[in-house]
């Protein structure tokens, strides 16, 4: 028993397979080195991302010698700024201390940071040490850390002589 089987095409389905057939290759293997640097950029990212997470845990269990903590660190830093945080602001830090003796208010420079605030959660922010140079155009802010101490210099017996 021979059967023959005929297959009905319509005359658009028709034309757009012929088309398709007439794609160079060319263009093909572009399309596909295009989804190859892709798929290589997203692995490179995500074997960066594990080695940051594993930085982070051996550096929070101590494994890390005091000369290479601060590389270490730094490599962190560098890849949290490209992946997770946005520089906002340059924010020059003080302190007061409030003296609960004789109430005096004592105000520290604490430094040069950079407030940056989390690319994801926007209200998340955190102060990282930072210098006028890398804060180069960003908007200025000043932020003052209040504390209170049970003693200061002015009150302290130690500093009666001094």
């Amino acid at each position: 028993m021979n059967t023959t089987v005929h297959i009905w095409q319509p005359k658009e389905l028709k034309s757009e397979l012929d088309e398709i057939e007439d794609i160079p290759v060319r263009k093909l293997n572009d399309d596909f080195a295009e989804l190859d640097a892709l798929l290589a950029g997203a692995m490179t990212a995500k074997a960066d991302a594990l080695k940051v997470k594993d930085a982070r845990r051996r550096l929070a269990n101590g494994h890390f010698p005091k000369e290479e903590r601060s590389s270490v660190e730094a490599m962190i830093t560098a890849w949290e700024l490209k992946k997770e945080w946005l520089p906002a602001a340059s924010v020059q830090m003080f302190s007061a201390q409030t003296c609960s003796n004789c109430g005096e208010v004592h105000y520290h420079f604490e430094g040069v940071y950079q407030r940056q605030i989390h690319k994801v959660s926007h209200t998340i922010s955190r102060w990282i040490k930072s210098d006028v140079v890398a804060n180069k155009g960003l908007p200025e802010e000043a932020k003052c850390e209040e504390f209170f101490a049970p003693v200061c210099a002015c009150c302290s017996s130690a500093f009666e002589d001094a």
